[in-house]
């Protein structure tokens, strides 16, 4: 009598298969989310160490701020200057040393050609030339030099719904004359270069002695006194040629946001239209977005800034514990605006050259 052949019944085969399909989807899923996490986190840590070589730029320059008292004959052109351009973005401009001035060729031959009257650009310094034959005729610098940090909007070409900015210096020696710095019609974008793309937000607190016994934060500054009327020191015209009275702060708070790189089309947008009063936000995604305990509970939705207060449940709303935060206004948005987040950094900068406010 023949044996039967053994196998698998068609019901067993078509139950491993769906076994196995069912758990190929889960592991396709889990390595998806592995690798959505790894690219999370390598969009964040470029992001970091992007807005940790700009604030380490910035602070180089106001670790050697210079203060126009103390020198043998005060100079009215050392100045120390935050404020803000038409579109509400602050700028910060000052007077540092040149620590080695007669260490470069360069350098070395400003002030050495007979009627010498140009200024000395440092976004031109490569283009220079070393032989004092062809140079043109520097100024002698006084080891001195004017340092200008403007933000910019982004560039033509750039994606219209991206609100990044790039933040640019200027630097020229020696301070003050007809190209100064310190003159807002010489922050010109010939005059500045970008150091740093992608910058949502740049931020500058100054902190006071006013003569309490705690310090004051301040978003403006005017060393002289005379410029910045509303500067809560603020004397009059008549002291900007008299530097006798002049204030520096006691120290620098530098803030900056830098845009992930990643961000695009898979970016939270704004999922229906909301007013300028409106705390819920629908939104396509609450992934990402910072919390309530994140350190810096911020978004960007077109020009505003919003501080978060915490996302629903369905990922679906977003909710405002304040709209027009970071000194921006509240306002209304369109569907499909992207709603916009970033790496946060902050520096504290003790300045050299700080002076005590008239109390």
């Amino acid at each position: 009598m023949k044996r039967a052949r053994g196998g698998f019944t068609l019901i067993e085969l078509l139950t491993a298969m769906s076994l196995f399909l069912t758990l190929g989807i889960v592991l396709f899923g889990l390595l998806r989310q592995g690798l959505g996490l790894y690219h999370q986190g390598e969009s964040r840590r470029t992001s970091y160490e992007r807005g940790l070589a700009l604030l380490d730029e910035i602070a180089t320059d106001l670790r050697a701020a210079r203060g126009g008292i103390g020198l043998l004959t005060p100079d009215p052109d050392i100045l120390f200057l935050v404020d803000h351009d038409s579109d509400g973005r602050q700028r910060l401009r000052f007077v540092r040393s040149i620590p080695r001035e007669m260490a470069d060729e360069d350098l070395r031959l400003a002030g050495s050609m007979p009627g010498g009257d140009k200024d000395f650009e440092f976004g031109e310094f490569r283009a220079r030339s070393s032989d004092p034959k062809k140079a043109p005729a520097w100024r002698a610098l006084r080891g001195l030099a004017e340092v200008a940090w403007v933000c910019r909007p982004a560039g033509e070409g750039s994606d219209p719904d991206r609100r990044s900015m790039t933040l640019e210096r200027a630097m020229k020696a020696p301070p003050g004359g007809d190209s100064s710095l310190m003159k807002n019609e010489n922050l010109t974008p010939e005059r500045t270069h970008a150091l740093a793309s992608g910058v949502l937000y740049f931020g500058v607190d100054l902190m006071a002695d006013a003569g309490t016994d705690e310090p004051e934060l301040l978003d403006e500054w005017d060393s002289s006194r005379a410029r910045l009327k509303t500067f809560r020191w603020h004397v009059g015209p008549d002291s900007l040629a008299d530097p006798r009275d002049d204030l520096f702060p006691r120290a620098v708070r530098l803030t900056v946001t830098i845009e992930r790189e990643d961000a695009g089309a898979a970016a939270p947008k704004v999922d229906a239209t909301v007013n300028a009063k409106d705390r819920r936000i629908p939104v396509s995604t609450t992934e990402d977005l910072p919390g309530p305990t994140d350190p810096f509970p911020f978004v960007k939705i077109g020009d505003e800034w919003v501080r978060v207060a915490g996302t629903d449940r369905s990922g679906s709303t977003l909710t405002a514990a304040e709209r027009g935060a970071r000194d921006t206004t509240a306002a209304p948005h369109e569907r499909g605006a992207r709603v916009h987040t970033g790496q946060t950094l902050i520096r504290w900068v003790e300045l050299p050259c700080h002076r005590e406010a008239v109390r």
